[in-house]
């Protein structure tokens, strides 16, 4: 999930709609550490502490909320922490379960293709409050270096198939952010910009935000900005065959997001009697998406994962942040 700004101005979906805390604060901040004594979760030996560079001048404005327990660097696929955090007494026993932190990042490996993992270079552990499930965070701001935060909570026991589904579509979500505004899709701020311009960039031509945009938004976007954001589902109920969920209308950041999980997740081409089907078909049309959703769907983790069962999710905005939140109901 992210956090985003409403934006300036330039038939029934599918089912079980969801919904997504759009931070798209995406909260750019990759710190490149100096990382050293790897390690990967067949190793039992202790963490040892890389130094924590967290203060320096490209993260001077990121606050550490209480319950984030551990951050970690990535390197090479494999993990290195870079601190624990200060924590409430209840939530140390979560913050000490390193092996759960480490089945929760060899989780996410699994779903991920290989190809795509170098973008994350910081993954945060943290435990859930307003039923925060997820979020991703762009570092320094150059589309390149990720942050990925997933809850301990949701995480659950990852060998059922009802948990699994559940923190699997968390993941594809937040693995959609980062696919969509990568530094391949997304160029640098420009003087004139005729493409969709996500938080101050340039999305190239045939950027997948871009597509998804010229398909469902532009021409509804001065009405999507006369909306307020706690009317979301007013915008939402206007435009609902627009939508694979209503999650996917609070914004083209978390529309593209959902489409690229709903891509994934479905089992059969929607037709394009909707113009929420056309936004998945669109992916259909890049071979390199097709590979990316065989491979996630050959994931034994995938075997369950269907969109029936899928959480309930709720939406809320932030103005001014770069945080990109899931959210789920009770």
């Amino acid at each position: 999930m992210l956090k985003t700004k409403r934006l300036p101005t330039p038939s029934s979906p599918f089912p079980s709609p969801l919904f997504f805390i759009l931070q798209l604060a995406v909260v750019l901040f990759f710190t490149s550490c100096q990382k050293d004594n790897l390690f990967t979760s067949n190793q039992n030996e202790e963490v040892e502490d890389i130094p924590d560079n967290s203060s320096n001048e490209n993260n001077a404005d990121i606050e550490l909320d209480e319950n984030v327990l551990t951050l970690y660097a990535v390197e090479n696929g494999n993990l290195l922490k870079i601190r624990d955090n200060d924590v409430r007494n209840a939530y140390k026993a979560d913050q000490a379960n390193v092996q759960k932190h480490l089945d929760m990042w060899e989780f996410y490996k699994q779903i991920v293709p290989p190809s795509h993992l170098h973008f994350v270079h910081q993954f945060e552990i943290f435990k859930s409050e307003d039923n925060v499930a997820g979020y991703v965070q762009n570092l320094n701001g150059n589309n390149f270096q990720w942050k990925m935060g997933l809850s301990i909570d949701y995480a659950g026991n990852l060998d059922q198939a009802t948990i699994r589904s559940n923190f699997t579509y968390i993941c594809l979500h937040e693995f959609g952010h980062i696919l969509s505004l990568n530094n391949t899709q997304i160029g640098p701020r420009v003087a004139s910009c005729d493409t969709y311009t996500p938080f101050g960039g340039c999305s190239f031509d045939d950027a997948y935000i871009h597509e998804n945009y010229e398909i469902g938004w532009r021409d509804i976007i001065g009405v999507y900005n006369s909306f307020d954001e706690d009317e979301n589902d007013q915008f939402y109920s206007r435009y609902t065959n627009r939508f694979i969920s209503s999650y996917a209308a609070t914004s083209p950041t978390e529309d593209i997001a959902e489409s690229f999980a709903f891509f994934v997740m479905l089992d059969n081409q929607p037709s394009n009697n909707t113009i929420a089907g056309q936004k998945i078909n669109q992916l259909y049309n890049r071979a390199e998406l097709i590979e990316m959703r065989d491979y996630i769907r050959s994931s034994p983790d995938l075997a369950s994962l269907r969109v029936e069962n899928l959480p309930k999710i709720s939406c809320s905005h932030s103005h001014g942040s770069e945080k990109v939140i899931i959210r789920m109901d009770d």
